[in-house]
Order: structure tokens, then sequence, then C-alpha cells
């Protein structure tokens, strides 16, 4: 059995591999979690968030947005579950870690196109929270030409802040 330590080392060495390999390699792992009990997932999930927020600033960059773009090619309901164990790991994290966790996130979904954040957004609703206002302007404006085109429009969610989120 290996420890919380360990196993958030073994997430972080996932940096090291290409980006295609490392997406591939982190989907891969997630979906295996997903046939654990949902304590097994949580637990590997926070480690996966311990594992981005403790790294350097690259590697947190890399990890993060590597982890974001592993749930673009998995299921929606597969999503959810991990989303929801991500979200509630950040919610037991210190303040400061919680925020460099969101920030990762944020300066990730920069980099990622416009559609694949809004496809974030609908497989992993609780992503919304990490999302700027700016962006949420952005998402609204999309919602607006989608429901004209006659297509869904992005599921609204929570808009409560999380207690370390202050700004």
């Amino acid at each position: 059995m290996t420890t919380p330590a360990e196993q958030a080392t073994s997430w972080r060495a996932l940096a090291e591999l290409t980006p295609d390999a490392r997406i591939g390699e982190m989907r891969e792992r997630q979906l295996e979690l997903l046939g654990h009990p949902e304590a097994q997932i949580a637990g590997e999930m926070q480690n996966l968030v311990e594992a981005e927020v403790d790294s350097d600033d690259s590697t947190m960059a890399e990890l993060t947005r590597s982890r974001l773009q592993s749930w673009l090619v998995m299921d929606h309901d597969d999503v959810v579950r991990l989303s929801t164990a991500v979200e509630a790991a950040r919610e037991t994290m210190a303040g400061p870690q919680a925020m460099r966790s969101t920030m990762a996130v944020q300066a990730a979904i920069r980099r990622l196109d416009k559609e694949d954040v809004v496809r974030l957004i609908e497989l992993g609703p609780l992503l919304r929270k990490s999302v700027s206002a700016e962006m949420l302007d952005m998402f609204e404006a999309l919602d607006a030409r989608s429901e004209e085109a006659g297509k869904p429009a992005v599921a609204a969610t929570d808009s409560r802040k999380p207690w370390w989120k202050f700004w």
C-alpha cells in the first residue's frame, strides 16, 4: 500500500511526460480510480490536487492543464464524480493552497479553446466556481448565441464562492 506522499509523487512524476502522454496517463489513472469506492476516489484526487499545488509553478500548470484536458475525453458522469472529488479536496485545504489550486485552474482555462472551456463546465459544473467573472460573462454571451441557434446552453450552477475565495 502506498502512502499519500508516494501517491502525490507518482502524480507529480507525470509532468515529465510529453503533453499527449501525460493527458493519456492521467485519463487512464482516473478511469481506473472510478472502479473504486467514493472514499478512495476522493483520497486519490486529493493526492492529485496536492501534487499539483505542492509543485513548482510550471509543473503545477502542466499537471492542472493535463487534468482538465483529460476530462475533455471522458464521459460526463465520470467527470462529475472526479470534479466533485477535486472540489471536496480543495475544500479541505488551507486557504493559500486552495487559492493556488484555483489560480492554477484559472490559468489552465485561459490556455484552452473557448469550446473546451464550455465543454469542461458542462462536464464538471463545479469548475464554474473557478472561472473568473469575465469568463462567465463570455459564457453567458455564448449561451445566448447557443439558445438563439437552438443549442442547449451551459448549465447554471451555484454561484456562491467557497469560504477561502475572498477576492
